[in-house]
């Protein structure tokens, strides 16, 4: 399970930086679908790798399979150090912007020299952007605003006033039909005294689709802003300040999920260490 996480962001972030370095649309398109496939995958991905059935997962073409491969058995891809140090490495954080895509985020770099958030909050400030084809105020508010709810989001919360929000969203989540079971994870669960953001995970129904659960999810009232909205993960800004992301998985999954998700990080590796020693994965 996590391991199909990582990949699903690796390629992802390999598909914004085809689209920042402006090549052939193809590639970016073939990376994306790939990160789809992998983060709705129902099968670890490892053992896909280990017992040969990996090019039997339709989409996944033979040079994304070697970058499987090769992430899988070694925990590094070639393909992917290559495409970061090919761009500033301050434009792949700036993918975080609400607001702010691959596209906008080249036309920033090529045209004005933009490579990190400090130079693009100076550029919004002084009015160097204005003139850029396709980049009217409102888009320049709109990043603007973008980047006030990213460092909003950042900033932490004591737990004694992020858990109450937390569980009102679990409460709204428990109550859908179509959930099966909710629970609080990251940080949250692992009840640190200062909160990021909260990590909620849920199992949807037999039959249920996870687009109608994040769909009524970034409506709870609670809820200020939406970031993202897809059929396995949404992510919103509460009244508060206070960002949400909400994984669904199947119900048969979410056991390794809430692990995974709870974290930490350490933790995780730790523990998906001591399987690969007794030949077993995590999924």
């Amino acid at each position: 399970m996590s391991l199909n996480h990582e990949l699903s962001e690796l390629f992802r972030t390999l598909a914004a930086i085809m689209e920042i370095r402006g090549e052939p649309v193809f590639k970016a398109i073939a990376f994306s679908r790939v990160s789809r496939i992998l983060e709705n995958l129902p099968i670890d991905i490892r053992a896909a790798v280990e017992n040969g059935t990996l090019e039997q997962i339709e989409g996944i073409g033979p040079h994304s399979r070697r970058i499987i491969e090769e992430y899988v058995r070694s925990g590094r891809s070639s393909d992917y150090d290559q495409a970061i140090a090919s761009i500033p490495e301050g434009l792949i954080p700036m993918l975080q912007i609400p607001g702010l895509g691959p596209k906008t985020i080249a036309l920033f770099w090529k045209e004005r020299g933009i490579t990190n958030l400090e130079e693009l909050t100076r550029a919004l400030e002084d009015g160097s952007l204005k003139g850029l084809k396709g980049i009217g105020e409102k888009k320049l508010e709109a990043i603007r605003q973008g980047i006030r709810m990213r460092a909003q989001a950042a900033q932490r919360m004591g737990i004694g006033e992020a858990l109450p929000v937390a569980e009102q969203l679990l409460a709204g989540l428990r109550a859908l039909k179509q959930v099966q079971q909710a629970e609080i994870a990251g940080s949250l669960r692992r009840r640190r005294e200062t909160i990021g953001d909260v990590d909620l995970v849920c199992a949807s129904r037999d039959g249920a689709s996870g687009a109608q659960i994040t769909s009524a999810f970034t409506r709870f009232p609670e809820v200020s802003t939406v970031l993202g909205e897809g059929p396995t993960k949404a992510s919103i800004v509460t009244a508060s300040g206070l960002q949400v992301d909400l994984r669904v998985v199947p119900e048969e999954n979410f056991g390794a999920a809430l692990l995974y998700f709870t974290g930490s990080k350490d933790h995780n590796v730790r523990v998906r260490g001591l399987a690969q020693e007794k030949g077993m994965t995590l999924n």
